[in-house]
């Protein structure tokens, strides 16, 4: 509705003056430039137990507002006719939206269906629109953290979180930090409140070159030299790298920069480096594989000593067959 209300007022495609916004100084691949200086962001959360009741209490109170009748009314003006000529699709347009799919069933009954049934529908339809609306409002919350917290622009505002658990302490838990918050910003001064720190690891510079003294080897990369710790040696020497920079070919990160084995890092090594460390699953993969060996190999005898066994039966029949045949022959040789 906003693009088509965008175009109406401009002439101008909505997705055109979004890019058009993207290259201008300040902007970047998620939006334009701010439009006000030191702005910031306030995002009103809330532990999901107290947001579900609100969103099941809001759902009842559009029930009480007459939208069961709205849907009736919006079913046989323009659904139901899809319906019949089987073209309907609640993945495009309209039908897409919240709180009228869910009640398929019950907009779709027969008039033949029994009163007890269609209320079953009813509160079937009720109960998906409940758990639709609340998974609709968890896919916003992470929104939100992707957007302004876990992969922000260059121009993302600080965000500072209000908790909205418990609305009964509106004005001490909400309005009022939100006022103390605006006053400092708008004298240049640094707020109490810490705004809300940005979530997953920290950029790094992939063209860095750090310098091992104890490898004697130059690290590209900031990724690669926080992998490469060094630990106390056991023998009491100092420090020893905890990895070889020569062994350190390939980084797979899946984490902050921590203790590898404890923040998901994959690394691979160089087979030269550790030629004496033997890899478990290589050998389970050498035993399966002399196993499968041994068995074809068995296999093959057993069939051949089949085979030998099924040619020596035939042999040994066709001689007694032929027995008989040979002494009636000879009879009547004897009688002519």
């Amino acid at each position: 509705m906003k693009s088509l209300q965008v175009y109406q007022e401009t002439g101008v495609q909505h997705s055109r003056l979004l890019e058009e916004q993207r290259e201008q100084d300040g902007g970047d691949g998620l939006g334009g430039p701010l439009r006000f200086p030191d702005p910031c962001i306030f995002w009103l959360h809330s532990n999901m137990e107290a947001l579900d009741k609100r969103l099941d209490k809001r759902v009842d109170e559009m029930l009480s507002a007459g939208l069961i009748e709205e849907l009736k009314d919006f079913h046989q003006r323009f659904n139901e006719k899809k319906i019949q000529e089987n073209s309907q699709d609640y993945q495009h347009g309209i039908f897409q939206s919240i709180g009228f799919k869910e009640f398929h069933e019950y907009l779709t009954a027969g008039a033949d269906l029994s009163q007890e049934e269609g209320e079953k529908l009813k509160v079937k339809g009720i109960e998906a629109l409940k758990q639709v609306t609340r998974r609709y409002a968890r896919k916003q919350n992470k929104w939100v953290r992707n957007r302004f917290l876990k992969r922000p622009g260059t121009c993302v505002p600080p965000v500072y979180g209000l908790d909205v658990s418990d609305v009964s302490h509106w004005e001490q838990t909400v309005l009022q930090p939100a006022l103390d918050i605006l006053d400092c910003l708008q004298k240049g001064e640094r707020p109490s409140v810490e705004p809300m720190g940005i979530e997953g690891e920290a950029p790094r510079n992939k063209r860095s070159h750090h310098m091992c003294e104890l490898c004697d080897k130059i690290i590209i990369g900031d990724l690669e030299w926080t992998v490469l710790n060094h630990v106390p040696d056991e023998a009491g020497e100092g420090l020893k790298p905890a990895l070889s920079c020569a062994a350190l070919r390939c980084v797979e990160w899946s984490g902050p920069p921590q203790d590898p084995h404890r923040a998901g890092v994959t690394l691979v090594f160089d087979d030269s480096q550790h030629s004496s460390d033997t890899d478990p699953v290589v050998v389970c993969y050498v035993m399966l594989l002399s196993v499968c060996v041994f068995c074809g190999v068995a296999v093959v005898m057993l069939l051949s000593v089949c085979v030998f066994l099924y040619t020596s039966f035939c042999l040994h029949s066709l001689s007694v067959l032929s027995a008989p045949l040979t002494t009636l022959e000879h009879s009547v040789a004897l009688q002519l």
